[in-house]
């Protein structure tokens, strides 16, 4: 049953109109318009209409699971894009809203993205950081929003805590399961690699060693072209930092692909990480603008 056909089976199960569900959320003509099929809503709309109907989750999956990877999704988006009031808008929706403990984690969320991307000083910044990590690392089986919540921890969280987190990322590669696998891996590659470049850019290169060595030895690579590229990226700067001759035209060909494929979002979180490394190694190229690249994609996170 799709969602929306779900949504209106338990509001009608429950005895309740289109008025008393939508009150000071939004309009009834929008939720009923849903409820036919006729418009979408926003992630947090849904979320409070959820709450209001005291509808256990578990009834909504696995379209629960389709939910929160686009609530996920849209606040990344957010961050790469910019839009800062946006996030907090959403955080603010998630904290009035309360009540259950997924409110609370997207709360969560929001404070990581808002602080890793935009250096937004916020008071419980660091009791926010140490319980995300205590719960990821306290997590037998990570889910679509452990691992999102990790990516932010990769930046964020001290570097003495770092390896303590590549290292459980590497343990729940090694846990995947044939059905978690085409959902996952790409994920946890990225937590890695990220988590690598981040080692470099502090000067933790025996570190960064180890745990590309721990991730290139395993038998789950990144699954799509684009993580792919990045590993290799990883590989030549990890060349650089020993001494060994490194191959910067193959960097400076990857960037220049990624630029005609247009993958413009990839690119926003790919150069912050790997700009100050490159500029450190001296790297130049006839391919394209280098500078204009930084410029475009390399000024807005966070570094080291």
């Amino acid at each position: 049953m799709e969602i929306e056909k779900k949504f209106a089976y338990y509001r009608k199960e429950r005895g309740l109109n289109l008025r008393e569900v939508s009150r000071d959320i939004i309009a009834p003509s929008t939720l009923s318009r849903f409820e036919q099929g006729k418009t979408h809503l926003s992630a947090v709309t849904f979320v409070q209409l959820i709450n209001r109907l005291q509808v256990n989750w578990e009834k909504f999956v696995p379209d629960l699971i389709d939910l929160h990877a686009h609530i996920l999704d849209e606040l990344k988006w957010f961050a790469l894009a910019g839009n800062q009031s946006a996030i907090t808008a959403a955080m603010t929706e998630f904290l009035t809203i309360g009540g259950i403990q997924e409110n609370m984690d997207y709360a969560d969320y929001c404070t990581l993205l808002l602080v890793h991307y935009f250096d937004v000083a916020l008071s419980p910044t660091d009791q926010t950081v140490q319980r995300a990590m205590a719960q990821i690392l306290d997590t037998p089986l990570w889910s679509a929003f452990t691992i999102a919540i990790a990516h932010e921890l990769v930046a964020l969280t001290p570097v003495i805590s770092l390896s303590a987190l590549l290292t459980e990322n590497m343990a729940q590669l090694t846990r995947l399961t044939d059905n978690r696998r085409t959902l996952f891996t790409s994920g946890l590659a990225d937590i890695q690699l990220d988590g690598i470049l981040r080692l470099l850019r502090v000067g933790e290169y025996p570190a960064a060693q180890t745990a590309y060595e721990q991730f290139a030895g395993g038998d789950t690579q990144p699954p799509f072209l684009e993580g792919r590229l990045k590993q290799e990226i990883v590989r030549i700067l990890l060349q650089a930092k020993s001494g060994e001759s490194a191959d910067f035209e193959r960097v400076a060909t990857i960037l220049n692909s990624l630029q005609i494929m247009g993958a413009k979002e990839y690119l926003r979180s790919l150069v912050p990480l790997i700009q100050p490394l490159l500029t450190d190694a001296g790297m130049t190229t006839n391919l394209f603008d280098l500078p204009a690249l930084y410029a475009a994609y390399g000024s807005h996170w966070r570094n080291p």
